[in-house]
């Protein structure tokens, strides 16, 4: 098993000599096997894990860390659709999460040099829940910040579904959570983001580098 710490932007990356993506048999994106459960983290409290990031992620930047480290993430190489892929075996919540929270300062910004999770994420057999981030995460966030889960629902009946009920709960709750804190620069945040916060990738097969 090899181990590497990754900014959260090479975490993303396809680049062969930085990414976590391109170092590891220059895989395209993360997979989401069928055996993994769902989205399942909440964000409806202060302690609910989504929360819970935001706030030590906020409060690392207000603190100015040099390097703040989310917990390990285990993945191994795979092929899906006769690409290579890193299938999560543990950490897909952290991912999915940070896919969500990029996606939200895009939006906060206008700068789409922050989406850098964008099209990294792959849901093998959740097929509801890939279309909601192609439409809905992706490129479509506008369309969705700022509405109840009932006003989304009425108008996508289609997207009733527990994954996607907690994923629109956290967006709401990183928008709203940002746009209410005027002293925090959503453009410094989300370089120091990006930059500062490190993940340690454990992939099971070995270091790869092609």
């Amino acid at each position: 098993m090899t181990e590497l710490v990754f900014s959260i932007e090479d975490i993303f990356s396809t680049d062969t000599t930085v990414g976590a993506l391109g170092q590891h048999g220059q895989a395209s994106k993360y997979l989401i096997a069928p055996y993994q459960r769902g989205y399942k983290w909440a964000s409806n409290t202060t302690n609910a894990a989504v929360s819970v990031l935001l706030r030590d992620l906020l409060d690392a930047y207000e603190s100015k860390s040099s390097e703040y480290y989310l917990q390990y993430i285990t993945t191994q190489i795979a092929s899906h659709n006769e690409k290579k892929v890193l299938e999560v075996i543990d950490g897909q919540q952290r991912l999915t999460t940070l896919t969500l929270l990029f996606s939200v300062l895009t939006h906060l910004t206008g700068e789409q040099e922050h989406n850098i999770a964008k099209d990294k994420l792959s849901y093998q057999v959740r097929v509801h829940v890939s279309r909601f981030f192609d439409n809905f995460i992706y490129s479509g966030i506008a369309s969705i910040v700022g509405k109840s889960w009932a006003e989304f629902i009425e108008m996508h009946p289609d997207e009733d579904e527990q994954d996607i009920f907690y994923l629109f709960h956290a967006v709401q709750k990183m928008f709203n959570e940002l746009k209410e804190r005027p002293e925090v620069q959503q453009n410094e945040f989300a370089e120091y983001v990006r930059k500062n916060v490190k993940i340690i990738l454990n992939n099971v097969n070995g270091n790869i580098s092609c």
